[in-house]
């Protein structure tokens, strides 16, 4: 018996024959019976495309790596953007959230813990390391777990550098801010050898009146036209490496003639950067105007005191409320509001006396628009009668009277005041040395001992009072607040004029 071809078969089955029996044996042999198993070597190619095909195990690790990316894709997409993470932030204790980290702040921070409960650490190389490559350093918060994240950016450089006019300007490093002066026609055009295609984020052109601004083809230009009666500012949108153009967005600003570029007071820019960093929005004029404010901190003495100083700056609420000391965190605005105008409520400054100051050395101070008697506190906070710091204008005098105390509650001085308009410092150098300055002169001396006051250790409030956890609103507008260590007789009066300045500057 054997398998014979289907063309044998048909002889042995043709019209008008009588197959023998050995014709059917071979018939049967020639196909598979459902009792037999069918070797793999003989059905066409199936071994060949087997082969080629997954194997279980590796099937399903591919399977989880991609349900792991969808879960990592799911937690970025439903994660929430909560702003910059200062030393003392304290993040929510449930979803999933994600902070920024400024450039350079190596600091812990306390409250961010990972899990093994230890507190999140930054170091300068986390910012910079060895090789000169620069990071964006991000703190991704889920249920209460924190996780340090770093990612490269483009480039080899990305602080601000002053541009010296040429007449091409080519893109081979990256720059947050710069400043050209015009003279002639300025040509913006990129640079095919550059590793970062449009390095600059935001250029000032000081326009000289006559010269073209042009850009090359590179470039999908957006906005106002030029208008050579008006400086330029040119943001350049997009910042990785470009797949099309890049879009160079032209706004016209008032022209103030020509100037010296300026390099910003690293401070200063620090502060500019976290007011954009919460979607704030400032012009040109008012980022000169806070530089100008740092510089004359600087040189008046009074700047390395300052824990705390809340100016009000910005185009939205989250910019208003952040802090203009590197490292401090942010206010939180307990009730009211916070407008161009200054803080019209209270502020909780996320700040404890206890952290930030010493028995004998601290001082803070605010600017009332509002001429009101009230007897709610303008400043402070307090845990019981012999824990407590505040500033309060009373109504229990025809003329008014004015009252701080601090660190002990119960020990305090008083003194006639008209009302509550104008600029208030109260600064203690001493255990038993306290004075109050009213529009930059000596309305008091306080030389009583604390005794065995102490510090509290909640957060002190701007615009009110907070006692005992509980936030109360004073009912004034104010322009400005600030919290430092002690300053002295010059530094209180300096510290003032310096940020009415500014206030005049920003039209406040």
């Amino acid at each position: 018996m054997a398998k014979i071809s289907k063309i044998n078969l048909r002889q042995l089955f043709a019209k008008g024959l009588k197959p023998a029996q050995e014709a059917f044996y071979n018939l049967f042999d020639s196909y598979w019976h459902k009792d037999e198993l069918i070797d793999i070597s003989s059905v066409k190619s199936l071994q060949t495309e087997l082969s080629n095909k997954l194997d279980v195990g590796a099937q399903d690790t591919l399977v989880e790596a991609f349900n792991n990316a969808i879960d990592e894709i799911t937690i970025v997409a439903q994660s929430s953007y909560k702003g910059v993470a200062e030393a003392n932030t304290i993040p929510p204790t449930t979803g999933v959230y994600w902070y920024r980290v400024a450039d350079n702040n190596a600091t812990t921070f306390v409250n961010f813990k990972d899990s093994n409960n230890n507190s999140i650490i930054t170091t300068s190389t986390d910012f910079k390391d060895s090789a000169g490559n620069y990071y964006d350093v991000t703190i991704e918060v889920k249920d209460n777990i924190s996780l340090l994240q770093k990612k490269i950016r483009p480039g080899a450089n990305s602080t601000a550098e002053q541009v010296t006019f040429t007449p091409v300007i080519k893109f081979t490093k990256k720059k947050d801010y710069s400043i050209v002066n015009q003279s002639g026609n300025i040509d913006f055009t990129l640079d095919a050898s550059g590793t970062v295609k449009d390095a600059i984020k935001k250029v000032l052109v000081i326009s000289d009146g006559s010269g073209d601004i042009n850009f090359s083809t590179d470039f999908d230009v957006q906005g106002d036209e030029i208008d050579k009666t008006k400086n330029q500012v040119i943001y350049f949108i997009k910042e990785n490496i470009i797949e099309y153009k890049t879009v160079a967005l032209i706004q016209n600003v008032i022209k103030s003639g020509q100037t010296t570029p300026v390099d910003l007071d690293p401070d200063a820019e620090a502060y500019i950067n976290r007011i954009n960093a919460a979607s704030g929005v400032i012009t040109t004029p008012v980022m000169y105007s806070i530089n100008s404010f740092f510089l004359s901190a600087k040189s008046n003495g009074y700047f390395a005191k300052l824990k705390g100083i809340w100016l009000a700056i910005g185009s939205n609420t989250p910019s208003r409320l952040v802090n203009g000391i590197t490292g401090a965190p942010s206010a939180t605005l307990e009730s009211g509001t916070i407008t161009n105008d200054g803080i019209v409520g209270v502020l909780n400054s996320n700040m404890n006396p206890s952290d930030i100051f010493t028995l004998d050395s601290f001082s803070y101070g605010i600017h009332n628009t509002t001429a009101i008697y009230s007897n709610s506190a303008s400043m402070g906070c307090g845990v019981s009668s012999t824990s407590g710091i505040l500033l309060i204008c009373t109504a229990t005098n025809p003329s008014g009277q004015f009252l701080f105390s601090g660190p002990n509650k119960d020990i305090y001085a008083n003194a006639a005041n008209a009302d509550s308009l104008g600029t208030y410092v109260v600064t203690r150098t001493g255990a038993s040395l306290a004075k109050l300055f009213k529009n930059q002169s000596l309305l008091f001396t306080h030389t009583v001992a604390q005794g065995s006051g102490t510090l509290p250790n909640i957060p002190f409030a701007i615009g009110g009072y907070n006692n005992a956890g509980s936030f109360a609103d004073d009912g004034r507008t104010s322009k400005w607040a600030f919290l430092a260590l002690g300053l002295t007789d010059a530094e209180s009066v300096s510290i003032v004029t310096d940020l009415n300045n500014l206030m005049t500057a920003i039209g406040r």
